[in-house]
Parts: structure tokens; sequence; C-alpha cells
């Protein structure tokens, strides 16, 4: 089978029927703890919850991975919201500044021309997430968990504040920086949830490093998946800007053979016709070879999250653990 012909596994999940019903206990209390006064607005910015996902991919890490050394009920299901809602509110706050097509794509309140009143209400949002999932993290009062969270979501603020000095120019932009700084956005939150799962169920160190190197590996294998799939015309363009198109892993891997100069180039021509352009750019990228490699690295990724779970005893938790990677990316 081709790169290309493994994305068709990628509809093809379906989480085991406990999950199903343990992921529903989760939208349900997210729901619950969402006021009724700030509901309507996180409907209209475009995010039904507990998320656009087709299923919720960090709960069901963290569920799968608990349920692995024995711990159910209603605590991982509870940390499992807190670690959704953190989700929910990154991506809120991932749309400040955004503007244009893919802002409107992306879910953008019905009063197009108030950007400032958007973005408020984005701010609102996201900050109440933020806030209810600590305190549900504080209130179920394991130190390990609350340093762990504590100590993502400032590796995030920091790889998103590297995203934004490299867009401005303060720092110098490379392929390999922007790279790692917009795949550790989505590891992080990845490798949190399947150790705090770890933490419930009692594991032993070197399994929840297992578990976390696990969730490294697939959130890089997820992100250049993700940017692989838009431009084989497999993922929604809206659900990116024209900054993150520029550096998504096929434009990286072009500025890295060609050099800073063809890359600037085609970023030109995304900012200033973005529609225009896309037709002419995926032929480059596909005739170049960027486009099937970018698929090779990506199933590179997620075989080596697959094999870091190889320390784990077999147990259909850690079968679903390796489901997800196998039937998302590989045949």
């Amino acid at each position: 089978m081709t790169e290309r012909g493994r994305m068709e596994h990628q509809d093809r999940f379906v989480p085991p029927s406990w999950a199903v019903r343990e992921l529903a206990l989760v939208q349900d209390l997210v729901r619950r703890e969402l006021p009724a006064a700030l509901a309507p607005f996180m409907e209209r910015a475009g995010y039904a919850l507990p998320g656009h996902e087709r299923f919720a991919l960090r709960p069901l890490l963290l569920l799968s991975a608990a349920r692995h050394y024995g711990s159910m009920g209603e605590r991982p299901v509870r940390l499992a919201a807190a670690v959704q809602m953190i989700h929910l509110a990154s991506l809120l706050h991932d749309r400040l500044g955004q503007s244009g097509p893919a802002e409107s794509a992306r879910g953008a309140l019905p009063e197009a021309g108030d950007g400032h009143r958007r973005e408020s209400t984005d701010i609102l949002v996201g900050d109440f997430l933020f806030a209810k999932a600590s305190h549900v993290v504080i209130e179920d009062g394991d130190v390990v968990i609350i340093e762990d969270m504590i100590r993502t979501s400032s590796e995030s603020a920091e790889a998103k504040a590297r995203i934004l000095s490299m867009d401005e120019g303060i720092v110098p932009m490379d392929p390999l920086s922007c790279f790692d700084a917009f795949a550790n956005k989505l590891s992080l939150l990845l490798a949190l949830s399947v150790r705090v799962g770890a933490v419930l169920g009692g594991a032993a160190l070197s399994e929840r490093q297992a578990l976390s190197d696990f969730g490294l590996s697939l959130g890089r294998a997820l992100r250049i998946f993700e940017d692989s799939r838009l431009w084989l015309g497999s993922e929604d363009r809206g659900a990116f800007s024209a900054q993150e198109t520029a550096v998504t892993y096929p434009l990286l891997l072009l500025w890295g053979k060609e050099g800073k100069e063809a890359w600037e180039g085609v970023r030109r021509q995304l900012s200033e016709s973005p529609e225009r352009s896309l037709p002419s750019i995926r032929i480059r990228l596909d005739s170049s070879g960027y486009l099937d490699a970018s698929l090779s690295e990506a199933r590179r990724h997620a075989e080596g999250a697959a094999e870091r779970l190889e320390v784990l005893a077999p147990t259909e938790e850690r079968r679903l653990l390796q489901d997800v990677v196998l039937t998302s990316l590989l045949p």
C-alpha cells in the first residue's frame, strides 16, 4: 500500500464501547462545568463541546492509560474532562490574531466585521476553560499531576511564544525550529494525557516515561500527517491560516532542500493570493517528492510511537493505544 493509500484508514477507528460511554461522561461534565451564560458563546465560536474531533483524542488517551493500570471511575473521567478543557481553551487562544477566510472557516462569530468582539469572546471562554480545568486538577489534589499540568502549560505557552517571535522576526526562522514549535503545541498535551492516566494507575516511572515518549511521537506524526492531508486535498484548508500553511511540513522540506528564498517566494504567494496559488504549489510539492516524503516521515514517527508501548504489559488498553496510531496512519 502506498503512503497515500494509508490515509484512507484515518476515518476507520472506532473507540470500544467502554470508551464511548466514558467519553460521553467527559462531554457531559464539560457541558455542566460551562456556565449557561457562556455556552452560547462557545457554540458561536465554532466548537461544539467537547470539541470538533470525531472523538476526543486526549481524553481517550488518558482514560486508556488509566484503565491499562486498573484505574477506572469518576476520577479519570474528571481529569480527562480537565485535559479536554485545556485543549478547547488552546484552540480558542490560537485563533487570536487570525483574520480572513481561515478565521471564518474555523467558526468566527456571526458579526464578521467585529474582530475585536470575536477575540474578546475567545479570550473570555478560553480563560474560563483554563481556570475550570485548573480547579478540577487542584480539587483532585495529586501533587504529581498538578505539577505536570503546570509544567506542560508553561512549555506550551513557550512554544506559542516562539512561533510569534519567529513570525514577527524577533528570532531567526529555520525549518527545524518552526516544526518543533508547531509540533510541540500538539505533542505536549497528548503526552500529558497518557502521563496523567499512568499516574492514576500507579505506573512505574519507566513506563510513565515510555507513555510520555509515545504521546510526543504521536503528536509529531499527527502534525506531519495533517500538514500532508492539507496539500493532498484531504484536510479543510480553512482550518489553516496563510501563516500556518507556510510552515506545514512539506513546505519546510522545500525550505530545507531549496533554501529560504524559495520558501519565502511560496509564502508570498500564499499571502497575496492563497486560493489561486494553492494548485500550483501543490503540484510543485508533489512533483518534487515533498508530499510523499512527508507521509513517510509521519509513518516513521507513528511506528516509533507504537514501539514505545512494547514495554507495557499486553492488555486491551495497550492494544487500543497502539490502534489509535495504527488505524490512523498505518496499514
